[in-house]
């Protein structure tokens, strides 16, 4: 194995491996030399049929590499490789490549590409993580038990198992789908119009052309089903990067969500409401052999709060520039990679910790049953409205606030001393924690 710092390129690189030719360093320098050889193509009229997205190797990357470390200048490098093409050569107009652009109009572009990209993987990974919550844990024939209900860490009204997990389902949904309209409908921005966004090479050598109009209609092209690109029309050397940001954001949205369903899930199985299933080749501690830790709910958290911090931090940095440029942006966006990189293996640990939970029915029956004075909600709600007895709150308070072992009993030996009607005391001993659940709407 090759020697490697981050723990995204060993022990998660699985988990991370969508995300090669994607979002990697190979993939942003392949599609910058596309954005390069678009351009001299729209600019020159010239059809190329080498196509760095099948024809651009490794072996490739590496030239440039090599280039880059003399020159230290990527985007030079980039340029000197394209010109070398044996196509180029032979059109008598490789001079042509990049004239009129800086390195930004080639980075803006070639970067969306990758980020775009890299959020439409992001989403389809949503996907299929809320597909299997839904079969797990909300359609699952198990999944429509009554529970007791906890508010504040104690005994509350009591719910709907699947209702709580749908809470958790519709929020991931609805992000989701912000996520798809910000893509979709507002778009994503690019910076391309040359050294400082004012076209003054190009104006100066062509000023006949619509230099404006021509850079709005190349960047379209580069628009899809998946996310429009657009031109910003006013920058400096760099976009503003408000629609990246506005997707972070969005992600990092998605993420206190995810990390509010982890959270609730892990309290669930140590209150054994969701039993984990236990796999024969596994161990769950080195020393204590019953264990079986939900180890993939707790590395999710981990990731996602990685994830959360790295993008305030990039986010701050794309938000501010020195004058009309610094590079300071440049090294920013290349960690988003990284982010993207632990949101998919949050996503990743979440899916298969969810995909061995079960609901423990008898023990969420247990535990709900044992806590008979829930139904204290319904009887004094009854009281105020059919006996116009105003003080019915006050009086079952009375009878149950900090005190254990209340039974079923107990509520309806005060039932019976009640100033009501029979028939309302009939009505209401008939009241249990199961039939005050079977109002619920399954």
């Amino acid at each position: 194995m090759q020697s490697a710092i981050s723990c995204l390129d060993t022990r998660y690189l699985e988990d991370v491996k969508p995300l090669l030719s994607i979002c990697d360093e190979f993939a942003y320098y392949r599609n910058r030399i596309l954005v390069e050889l678009k351009y001299f193509t729209k600019l020159t009229g010239i059809q190329i049929t080498y196509n760095p997205m099948q024809d651009f190797t490794h072996k490739d990357f590496q030239i440039i590499i090599d280039k880059e470390r003399i020159l230290r200048h990527d985007v030079k490098a980039i340029e000197y490789f394209i010109k070398e093409l044996p196509e180029i050569q032979a059109t008598r107009k490789a001079h042509l490549i990049h004239i009129g652009l800086t390195s930004q109009d080639a980075c803006s572009l070639g970067f969306i590409l990758c980020f775009r990209d890299t959020t439409k993987l992001i989403l389809d990974h949503i996907k299929n993580l809320t597909t299997t919550f839904n079969n797990q844990l909300i359609n699952h024939e198990y999944c429509n038990i009554y529970m007791i209900g906890i508010t504040h860490g104690q005994p509350a009204t009591p719910t709907l198992f699947s209702k709580e997990m749908l809470i958790y389902h519709s929020r991931i949904t609805n992000i989701s789908s912000q996520i798809e309209n910000t893509l979709i409908k507002d778009g994503l921005t690019v910076k391309f119009g040359g050294a400082t966004g004012e076209f003054n090479a190009m104006k100066f050598v062509s000023p006949q052309i619509d230099w404006i109009r021509w850079c709005d209609e190349f960047v379209e092209e580069f628009s899809n089903p998946d996310a429009r690109i657009v031109r910003t029309q006013y920058t400096n050397q760099c976009d503003n990067y408000d629609s990246i940001t506005k997707v972070l954001y969005q992600l990092k949205t998605f993420l206190h969500i995810l990390e509010h369903l982890r959270g609730n899930i892990w309290l669930y199985i140590s209150r054994e409401y969701l039993v984990q299933k236990a796999i024969a080749t596994e161990i769950g501690s080195s020393t204590m052999p019953n264990k079986v830790n939900p180890i993939d709910i707790e590395n999710a958290k981990t990731a996602i709060e990685m994830a959360k911090r790295m993008i305030d931090g990039v986010c701050d940095i794309l938000s501010e520039t020195s004058y009309q440029r610094d590079v300071s942006d440049s090294s920013a966006l290349r960690n988003i990679s990284s982010i993207a990189g632990y949101i998919l293996i949050a996503i990743k640990k979440i899916s298969v910790g969810i995909s061995r939970l079960s609901p423990n029915q008898a023990k969420i029956r247990q535990e709900l049953e044992q806590h008979p004075e829930v139904i204290l909600e319904g009887i004094q709600t009854y009281l105020k409205y059919h006996c116009g007895m105003a003080d019915a709150y006050e009086q079952m308070k009375t009878i149950s606030r900090g005190k254990n072992g209340i039974t079923l009993q107990d509520i309806y030996n005060v039932i019976d001393t009640l100033d009501i009607l029979e028939e309302h005391k009939i009505k209401l001993k008939t009241l249990t924690p199961n039939t005050y659940c079977g109002l619920l709407s399954p």
